[in-house]
């Protein structure tokens, strides 16, 4: 089956960690650690426990995901991420009507 193909190519636990504070590192640059766990919706503290292994679980593979995709141009993509969140939500665009 595909789907579990797939699954065994996802990154361990480990990975994900080592990933995830590369991806900060560059991020961390660009907007305090605080301010980025308020932007992507994540609990205080959060990033903090992550990066020094408080956590029981390995992070996410989405966020792991976000966090690279940011890490490429911090500065731009936090710039368009906090417009996203500050536009108002088209309800005829989302159901995917025309106006």
């Amino acid at each position: 089956m595909r789907v579990r193909s797939e699954l065994k190519d996802l990154p361990g636990r480990q990975e994900l960690r080592q990933r995830a504070e590369a991806a900060l590192r560059q991020i961390s640059r660009h907007i305090s650690q605080r301010a980025l766990e308020r932007l992507l919706g994540l609990s205080q503290g959060y990033l903090t426990r992550m990066r020094f292994e408080r956590l029981d679980a390995a992070p996410s593979v989405p966020l792991v995901a976000l966090l690279a995709l940011l890490s490429v141009d911090p500065a731009q993509r936090i710039k368009e991420l906090r417009t996203y969140w500050a536009q108002q939500v088209d309800p005829v665009r989302v159901e995917g009507g025309t106006p």
